[in-house]
């Protein structure tokens, strides 16, 4: 099974989707679930997927809260292939990151660059699309509060991803 480790970000589903609305129409698909991918797993055997379950639930970390921030492209605005919205401060999802990164390391390879983000689209095909609306997006410095990071099963649709909750981990306050 294909797996990854998010924050779910979709209290603000709404805010996420007018957003998507300001994008220029065509050669893009719409993220339809939003979240911060803290790692991805990729395909995962079931046998290998119980030991990751058993490891996250060690993760400790407290509750703590972030706003977005602005938007940005993968790889760059000039040919962008991804549009996302950033998030401040950064620490304690890095820090959070950091520690599911280290609760693995005997079975995965550590992510070499990581900047956490919610994805509003993909573009398609490598199609270069004017982003210069998007760009000066101006972003409501909306409060997300996380008390929980959860493992996902993502399954590719013709239709896109569909993503299914297989654990959540809490937080434990102080």
């Amino acid at each position: 099974m294909r797996l990854f480790i998010a924050i779910d970000c979709s209290s603000e589903k709404e805010y996420f989707r007018r957003l998507q609305r300001s994008l220029p129409p065509g050669g893009v698909r719409l993220a339809d679930d939003f979240h911060i991918t803290l790692k991805f797993l990729g395909e995962v055997m079931p046998l290998k997927a119980k030991k990751v379950e058993e490891m996250l639930r060690s993760v400790k970390f407290s509750p703590f809260s972030f706003s977005l921030s602005s938007v940005g492209f993968f790889p760059d605005g000039k040919n962008p292939r991804v549009v996302w919205v950033g998030v401040e401060p950064k620490q304690d999802i890095v820090g959070l990151q950091k520690r599911i990164e280290g609760s693995l390391r005997s079975l995965f390879e550590r992510e070499k660059r990581f900047e956490p983000h919610v994805t509003l689209a993909r573009i398609k095909g490598g199609k270069s699309i004017v982003m210069g609306e998007v760009a000066k997006a101006m972003i409501e410095k909306k409060m997300i509060g996380v008390s929980e990071f959860r493992l996902m099963k993502s399954t590719l649709t013709p239709k896109g991803p569909v993503y299914e909750p297989i654990l959540s981990v809490s937080a434990q306050p102080g």
